[in-house]
């Protein structure tokens, strides 16, 4: 190979003495080993491999390390390093047994060991529609639809009566839950201390999801009393329901189902009483 200096003489590069470039520097100072023209990233180093071949290696002493330099984007706003492969697997390793930390402003977000990945020092972030795959581990007897756990909330709401009780006014309000993929969990608390009871069917609104929506669906999800302090002063049983494709849960008698409503002998006048449930349904 011929070693030319470069400079400003207009000298554009550095060839060897066969029929191709080995290195070629263009006019915005870009170096290009293996090429010619640019690939268009814009990268300030472009290195192209012959088939085959490498396309970089990079080696570093023990004490040395391997240290990469910051990239900008075309339009100046993001900042950031870039390994990328365009069609063949890439692979970051360890030759030994040792972990491989990631950092955020020299704060450790992440680690891979023999044993998985670790983030306990950090959350794991999922856009929205995505969750946690584990369709490798499925074992049901039943028809598995997706094994997709795509969501996870813990928060609360204000439930209210939605019928059964006109104008009512409130001394307690309270619902709490937890949504764990579809499944949602609510706790409810309340005591109506004004309003009129009606001939309408009571419903317990404000869940703070819509019961799954299915033709089979109706009256499969529901609720149950955790606590009635003279709600409900029959000694007849009855039950609590998810109404699909609504945020209702409605009151019956478990007896022969019938609808009780807000004027029905056994509920408390003006529904002045505590009303304490845990609903379980799917959104």
């Amino acid at each position: 190979m011929a070693l030319t200096k470069i400079g400003k003489e207009g000298i554009t590069g550095i060839s060897n003495s066969s029929d191709a470039n080995a290195i070629t520097i263009d006019s915005s100072e870009t170096v290009m080993v293996g090429a010619t023209s640019k690939a268009g990233l814009g990268a300030k180093v472009d290195i192209v491999a012959d088939s085959g071949a490498s396309g970089l290696t990079l080696r570093g002493r023990a004490s040395d390390g391997i240290h990469t330099q910051r990239y900008t984007s075309n339009d100046g706003a993001t900042e950031y390093s870039r390994f990328q492969s365009r069609s063949t697997e890439m692979r970051i390793q360890t030759i030994a047994n040792i972990p491989m930390r990631f950092d955020i402003a020299d704060t450790e977000k992440m680690r891979l060991t023999s044993s998985g990945l670790d983030l306990s020092a950090g959350n794991l972030v999922l856009d929205n529609g995505y969750g946690i795959d584990f369709s490798a581990t499925a074992n049901s007897s039943g028809t598995v639809t997706h094994e997709i756990l795509d969501d996870y909330e813990i928060g609360t709401f204000t439930p209210h009566f939605q019928m059964g009780l006109t104008s009512p006014g409130y001394s307690v309000q309270q619902g709490t839950y937890v949504k764990i993929g579809s499944l949602v969990v609510c706790s409810i608390y309340l005591r109506a201390n004004s309003g009129t009871e009606n001939g309408d069917h009571i419903y317990v609104g404000g869940l703070p999801f819509t019961v799954i929506t299915g033709g089979s669906i109706d009256h499969q999800y529901g609720a149950f009393f955790t606590y009635n302090g003279g709600f409900w002063t029959s000694d007849a049983n009855t039950q609590w329901l998810a109404l699909k494709n609504q945020t209702n849960l409605a009151f019956y008698k478990q007896a022969d189902g019938g609808a009780i409503q807000g004027t029905t002998s056994g509920v408390a006048t003006n529904l002045n009483a505590d009303l304490r449930l845990v609903a379980v349904y799917r959104s």
